[in-house]
């Protein structure tokens, strides 16, 4: 092979090594580029979905009160009179679009209820908190009912006592979760764990491509 001829396959092949690694290191940039982004679009999607149950939180915790301050239900309380009980529970729902408001006693046993088919007498899902410390006056939570995900409040009904726990809740659904992914830009997805097995509950995902793996934000209920 003429000199010339190995100076020129050399130089070639040192070519091809340095394109090669230009690329390598603009691929492995850009890869971290796109991971560095998906992550803040996550954290963004975090935020937002933190302040959003903050807000509803507030709003739960105020209505709630309200209602639990009244002396007219404190007395309906006192006697046990489930229509008026039944009355002012519907009308305090409606009035913020509380998807469930429950009062239980401090046992967390049923007394009335609106939005949920519960009878009375029926065991309701209380915190830890409230059920081994009564003299807490609130406490918010999630709740899972019939595959169905609610964000609730509880505080207590005082005569001047605690005497009851009134329940108020919003229903994270597909609504709620559509108005997020709007805000940003994110698809999202409700899961609920049980027994380590996550299932999808509500998703703005659309069927067709439920099965395509995608990074995801999980909030552990």
């Amino acid at each position: 092979m003429a000199l010339r001829t190995r100076i020129a396959v050399t130089f070639l092949l040192l070519l091809a090594a340095v394109l090669a690694a230009a690329l390598g290191a603009v691929s492995a940039t850009n890869r971290g580029n796109a991971e560095r982004e998906v992550q803040r679009q996550l954290d963004v999607g975090a935020s937002v979905f933190s302040r959003l149950l903050e807000s509803n939180r507030r709003q739960l915790t105020q209505a709630a009160q309200a209602v639990a301050a009244d002396y007219g239900f404190r007395e309906a309380v006192s006697t046990r009179d489930t229509n008026t009980l039944v009355s002012v529970l519907e009308n305090s729902g409606e009035r913020i679009g509380a998807a469930m408001v429950v009062l239980t006693s401090l046992n967390g046993e049923v007394i009335a209820t609106s939005g949920l088919h519960i009878k009375a007498g029926t065991p309701f899902p209380l915190s830890p908190e409230q059920r081994n410390n009564r003299t807490a006056d609130s406490a918010t939570s999630l709740m899972v009912d019939n595959g169905r995900i609610y964000q609730l409040v509880t505080v207590s009904v005082r005569s001047p006592l605690p005497v009851a726990w009134i329940a108020m809740g919003f229903e994270l659904d597909e609504k709620a979760a559509r108005e997020l992914a709007d805000i940003t830009g994110l698809a999202v997805t409700l899961s609920v764990n049980s027994g380590g097995r996550w299932t999808d509950r509500v998703s703005t995902v659309p069927a067709g491509m439920a099965h395509i793996s995608k990074p995801r934000m999980f909030r552990k209920v």
